[in-house]
């Protein structure tokens, strides 16, 4: 989701250690105005689109990319941002590009983004036909509040090609919902084959900040200005899990004990009375991009829905039937349709948990970005149920204007919350990315073997704030520390740090229940890109590359981690010596 920009500074506590745990916050210096450029030479389709027009942003997974909407890649959908929206996922516009970065490097305040609508055809209408233009808005929600001089503002395009203000709302309060806005589109200048509409903000154009969160955007004929409610079930964006809170969990650790646990999740309602439907949920298992039947559990239930209720559903207990050589499990949710209900594409909820080599208590989509006024350490903890070891770190940065590309930081890991428990630590550069939801990837000099609690974080340079990926959708602060005065103290900020281990121990995958046979030697990830990682309890002599013809390619350096960067992109084998017996292992180098 697009990340806030505002960073609360933790002046709600009254103690000097908090004050320097901090989120990203707002740049106040007298800014540069900058003007967007107004509408001209539209790029119009051929095919206009027909009423009703309708999105309510519940079907996208992270960029803005439709058919309703004329493209701009910095636009995002959010979930989890906003404050009881209608419905799962919003509309984002703010300060910031699709990889959380601000427009300008200096201070700037103006208007760069804009949600602009596809041509619409309302040629064959006229105002007794009583077309209405109806949506929903915040600013801030979980993110970053607009400010008393920041605006939204709502343009009609009409027949001459003018934009045309038909509203606009400035910020400076305090919003704890979204709320509902119609409008009437009966003004002949606005009844024209080529009708568009679009929203544009201005703000602090310096990262994510000042943001607008817009959904259910509905325009249609036969309505009138009370025209606000509908006959509308579907689900909300308040966060899921069914593994006991965490989004990914490690083959191995999965498999240590019933992560199956009980959730709630919560259907929204729009109308104004309870509308009673069949609620159907099931979990099956995901193999290569491929949905396996039957369902490992499918059950369902039939209930009167008031808006904004949450709905126990029952532990999904057993996972014995799990089979052990897929990716991940699928949770889907429907509603059965129903002739009243309009909208019938929000009405299925897909839900996907790899269960691979990483541990993540965060979704992917951080809101802002964490780190501390100090150079000193931040911690977040974890649990290994079976004994099992490290190999890499995956950390999600995001974009300021203080914290260059490139900027160095510690990677610590402890055993205990004591500086004397280290059990690795080293120096690495952070890379800021194309996109939001991407993270870093910091690969272990060594396998490191894990006691049954660790603690992975970071030993900041400086007093900049490093920029973490924090997700506000899940209050993980019992699990996250950072070092007051030589002490680690507990956060006070409710959400969780973007950072995943990466578990150094291949799944163990299981063979054949009509063998024994163990297999002594595993080579992986396969295929792979850069690296791969050797584990056997073989005493091994030496390694050979071969191509796919059987020529001889390289000698490898016997190592638990073998680089191959080098090689071009193919099928490879490797030949893996002993004293006493050869192996081959077929491997795929992917580009």
């Amino acid at each position: 989701m697009k990340i806030t920009g505002l960073l609360f500074w933790l002046n709600l506590f009254p103690f000097f250690c908090f004050s320097q745990e901090v989120l990203f916050e707002e740049n106040l210096e007298l800014p540069n105005i900058i003007h967007y450029e107004p509408l001209k030479n539209l790029q119009r389709k051929n095919q206009s689109l027909n009423l009703p027009f309708f999105d309510d942003f519940f079907q996208y997974e992270f960029n803005l990319k439709s058919n309703l909407w004329e493209e701009d890649e910095n636009l995002l959908v959010g979930f989890g941002i906003g404050k009881n929206p209608p419905n799962r996922g919003v509309a984002i516009i703010d300060g910031a590009k699709k990889n959380g970065q601000g427009y300008f490097e200096t201070p700037a305040q103006g208007t760069k983004e804009r949600l602009l609508s596809q041509s619409i055809n309302l040629s064959n209408f006229n105002p007794s036909d009583s077309i209405y233009f109806s949506f929903a808005f915040m600013h801030g929600g979980f993110g970053d509040k607009a400010e008393i001089n920041d605006t939204l503002k709502l343009y009609f395009i009409d027949n001459n090609q003018i934009s045309n203000l038909v509203w606009f709302r400035v910020g400076g309060d305090t919003m704890t919902a979204f709320k509902k806005v119609i409008l009437p589109v009966t003004d002949p200048k606005y009844l024209h084959g080529q009708f568009q509409f679009y929203f544009e903000t201005y703000g602090n154009l310096n990262g994510l900040f000042d943001q607008w969160l817009l959904d259910y955007i509905f325009l249609n004929q036969n309505r009138n200005a009370n025209d606000t409610l509908f006959t509308d079930l579907s689900f909300s964006d308040k966060r899921f899990s069914i593994f006991d809170s965490l989004t990914s969990v490690p083959l191995k650790q999965f498999q240590s004990k019933n992560w199956m646990s009980q959730d709630f999740i919560e259907v929204t309602n729009l109308s104004a009375n309870n509308e009673g439907r069949n609620l159907i949920w099931s979990i099956s298992e995901v193999k290569n991009s491929t949905i396996l039947n039957p369902p490992l559990v499918q059950n369902q239930f039939f209930a009167f829905f008031p808006p904004y209720t949450n709905y126990p559903i029952p532990s999904f207990a057993d996972q014995s039937n799990v089979i052990e050589d897929f990716s991940r499990l699928r949770v889907q949710f429907s509603l059965n349709l129903n002739a009243s209900d309009p909208q019938v594409n929000n009405d299925t909820l897909n839900l996907f948990f790899p269960i691979d080599s990483v541990w993540a208590y965060d979704d992917g989509e951080p809101q802002t970005g964490y780190g501390l006024r100090t150079a000193k350490t931040f911690l977040q903890k974890f649990y290994s149920h079976n004994q099992d070891s490290l190999k890499a770190v995956m950390i999600n940065f995001v974009p300021n204007i203080d914290i260059p590309n490139g900027k160095g930081f510690r990677l610590v890991i402890l055993s205990h919350l004591h500086r004397d428990s280290v059990l690795y630590s080293k120096f690495y550069n952070l890379t800021h990315y194309q996109s939001l939801d991407s993270f870093n990837y910091f690969l272990l000099d060594s396998i490191l073997p894990l006691p049954e609690i660790y603690y992975i974080g970071i030993t900041q340079p400086d007093n900049k704030p490093i920029g973490v990926g924090f997700d506000f959708s899940y209050n993980n602060n019992r699990n996250v520390f950072w070092d007051s005065s030589s002490v680690f103290v507990p956060s006070r900020l409710n959400g969780t740090l973007m950072i995943r281990p990466v578990m150094g121990s291949k799944p163990e995958l299981a063979v054949s229940k009509k063998t024994t046979q163990i297999n002594k030697i595993s080579l992986f990830p396969n295929p792979f890109h850069q690296f791969l990682f050797l584990e056997t309890t073989e005493n091994i002599d030496k390694l050979e590359l071969y191509d796919c013809l059987g020529n001889f390619v390289q000698a490898i350096k016997l190592d638990k981690i073998i680089n191959l960067e080098e090689i071009p992109s193919g099928l490879y084998f490797i030949k893996i010596k002993s004293e006493e017996q050869i192996w081959i292992k077929k491997i795929i180098k992917l580009p």
